[in-house]
């Protein structure tokens, strides 16, 4: 596979890791306010 031929694999592949740590984030996040709204 070279890159010449498909060269927005890299993008699609940062964009793709990156939306899975804002994912993460948010999740943590919204853990976070789940235990501290229930005290």
């Amino acid at each position: 596979m070279d890159n010449l031929e498909n060269p927005n694999l890299p993008l699609l592949i940062s964009i793709l890791v990156s939306y899975m740590e804002l994912m993460k984030n948010l999740f943590c996040f919204c853990l976070i306010l789940r235990t501290v709204t229930r005290k």
